[in-house]
């Protein structure tokens, strides 16, 4: 559907209503602006953001928004209340388990995996790490003898190598993990989106269709609402109107120098309308316009809250297509990560094997030994750039903060 530009401004506040850190300067109304490009995590933070403002559960809705806003458009489109209360608390309950599960996790991640990357780096290449040490002890061209790996040095760096090693395996495995859980999460989250996705779209479709009422015809259901305000209204202008005339004719009736003071008086005598007559009427008219009046007024409150469903409904529909998209980017980035932290094992592990092979394997030339097991070394050094490129691409221009 088509938004004038007041009204996809007003569509982005409803959206970034919650989530302040979003919009520049904390500002709404015409001039709101995002903050920054939304990126992955920045598009998953938002929504899981905004989504957890609506209530989660159905009596805590009814609570917040009564059944009795949806009154005026009730016949027409009786079962718009339920509707919106079904879509609206699922993505809050699927934001709401989201959020205590995973966000944390997930807007932390790429940022603990740059630091453990930064660590890997500096210890294969780093000029003052014990593992880079051991390394340059190994190759050594002092140990190129027959026999001279059996140095206790040698042996010992041999040793020390090796446990790095097994460390460095350890917590590429660890992450491979932790990614492969993110991503199932993830995974799982983005398939309720999907699930909310239709439902929103189906809601926003029966907010903006036409409305048939009596042989009448509404563009939308705010529009169907601004039409039964505008009858409401004419009643109540109509009742007040009534109201004082009546307050007029029971002014000139009491007033003596009135003829139809006299003529009253006569009446009364006779009869039982008169004067009392008028003043009865004052105050039937007086009560039907107050009640008139309050229900209009209920009305036009009704409608605001309303519009207010109808504004998050059609956020929704407008973010949640391009929300799906971003969540298979984060996911497929997860998917990489994970991917990327098997090969490490694996490209460790075959450093390790050269470490542990017999010198006929390997064999006796510390310069052939050391080239074999610094080229090992050299490719783990490589993939863990590799991840911190990834990681760094991942988390593109998001900013760290609270999520509570």
């Amino acid at each position: 559907m088509g938004f004038t530009p007041e009204t996809g401004k007003a569509i982005e506040k409803a959206f970034v209503e919650g989530p302040k850190a979003f919009v520049v300067d904390g500002k709404f109304g015409n001039g709101a602006r995002l903050s920054q490009k939304i990126e992955p995590i920045n598009a998953i933070q938002a929504y899981v953001t905004a989504g957890t403002t609506y209530p989660a559960e159905d009596k805590e809705f009814e609570k917040k928004l009564a059944k009795s806003a949806y009154d005026l458009i009730h016949k027409p489109k009786p079962g718009l209340y339920d509707d919106t209360k079904a879509a609206l608390t699922s993505v809050s309950k699927s934001c709401a388990k989201f959020k205590k599960s995973s966000l944390d996790e997930l807007v932390s991640y790429p940022t603990i995996i740059i630091g453990y990357c930064n660590n890997a780096i500096d210890a294969i290449e780093g000029k003052r790490t014990g593992l880079k040490e051991q390394l340059d002890i190994l190759g050594d061209e002092k140990y190129e003898a027959e026999g001279s790996e059996k140095d206790k040095e040698f042996q010992r760096a041999k040793k020390l190598a090796e446990y790095d090693l097994d460390k460095m395996i350890k917590e590429a495995k660890a992450n491979s993990a932790k990614a492969t859980a993110i991503k199932t999460k993830l995974t799982d989250f983005k398939s309720e989106t999907d699930t909310n996705k239709g439902l929103v779209k189906a809601l926003n479709s029966t907010y903006s269709g036409k409305v048939m009422w009596e042989g009448k015809s509404y563009n939308s259901v705010l529009e169907f609402m601004d039409g039964e305000l505008g009858e409401l209204e004419a009643k109540v202008t109509k009742k007040k109107d009534d109201q004082e005339k009546a307050e007029k004719e029971f002014k000139e009736n009491m007033d003596p120098k009135k003829w139809k003071f006299w003529s009253n008086a006569l009446t009364v005598l006779s009869g039982p309308a008169g004067a009392l007559q008028y003043s009865a009427d004052i105050i039937k008219e007086g009560k039907e316009w107050v009640k008139l009046l309050k229900e209009w007024e209920d009305s036009k409150s009704a409608k605001a809250k309303v519009a207010s469903c109808r504004c998050s409904i059609a956020a929704l529909d407008s973010h949640l297509p391009i929300l799906v998209q971003k969540m298979d980017d984060a996911i497929k980035g997860m998917g990489m990560l994970g991917k990327t932290f098997d090969d490490q094992v694996l490209e460790l592990g075959h450093v390790k094997d050269k470490l542990t092979e017999t010198n006929e394997n390997i064999g006796r030339e510390g310069i052939l030994r050391g080239i074999l097991i610094r080229g090992g070394v050299e490719e783990a050094a490589i993939k863990y750039k590799e991840i911190k490129k990834l990681a760094d691409k991942f988390h593109t221009d998001v900013r760290m903060y609270s999520t509570s």
